[in-house]
């Protein structure tokens, strides 16, 4: 696994150092192996593994404008995909990955300590619950959510979740996206990359919480166009 591993990262420009590629390597296996017993995710093949759930995560780091901080929330976590990926990708960010499944809740705990991935945090709890506790409200300067939800579903526990400065990664069809800026401008789009996953396009896109100026409280829009940058 990690002789593959390390091909496919210098075919895809991610360059990643050597304590990186044994866990990340570690994870993908642990993964594959669990995934036998318990359905973690809908296909472990290496030709999935690869082609889909690692392509999607990796290409976080193909994101040009996003300034990782300190604190990251992923919801809906399942396997780990992206939430244990990027906190390898990412050892200096404490990650909080939330999962409300039993058995991918042990998956993720055990996870994390197999593959020494020392920087995460994980809870058993549905997400809408866990984002309103008050020591957890606006606490975070990432969010992600990958194969979870809609727009509208997701916008109780961003809101909640991030930070005035904070910045969602989404991996959403950008007419979805569109359609949700239009109604709420509290939002800005910051950056969209287009790339080939498996067979077919997919999207990962960086929207931004606005900031508030004035005494009536308008927002200032960052929003760019959807530039289809393809990775």
């Amino acid at each position: 696994m990690l002789e593959k591993l390390e091909k496919y990262c210098i075919s895809k420009g991610i360059n990643l150092n050597e304590k990186q590629f044994v866990q990340l390597s570690k994870y993908c296996e642990l993964l594959q192996k669990t995934n036998e017993q318990i359905n973690l995710i809908a296909d472990s093949s290496d030709k999935y593994l690869f082609g889909v759930h690692l392509n999607d995560c990796l290409q976080i780091k193909n994101l040009k404008k996003i300034d990782i901080k300190t604190n990251w929330i992923d919801v809906g976590s399942g396997g780990g995909l992206p939430g244990l990926v990027a906190a390898i990708l990412y050892p200096g960010v404490k990650f909080s990955l939330v999962e409300s499944v039993r058995k991918k809740y042990s998956f993720l705990v055990y996870a994390s300590v197999h593959c020494e991935i020392g920087n995460t945090e994980i809870f058993n709890q549905r997400a809408e619950e866990f984002v309103n506790q008050k020591e957890i409200k606006k606490t975070f300067s990432v969010f992600t959510a990958r194969g979870v939800g809609k727009m509208e579903y997701l916008e109780h526990m961003f809101k909640n979740a991030l930070s005035g400065d904070g910045v969602m990664i989404l991996w959403k069809n950008p007419n979805e996206v569109t359609e949700y800026l239009k109604k709420n401008k509290e939002w800005s789009l910051i950056e969209h990359l287009s790339y080939l996953s498996g067979e077919h396009d997919k999207h990962i896109i960086l929207i931004q919480r606005n900031k508030v100026r004035g005494k009536k409280g308008s927002y200032v829009s960052k929003n760019k166009k959807f530039c289809t940058r393809r990775a």
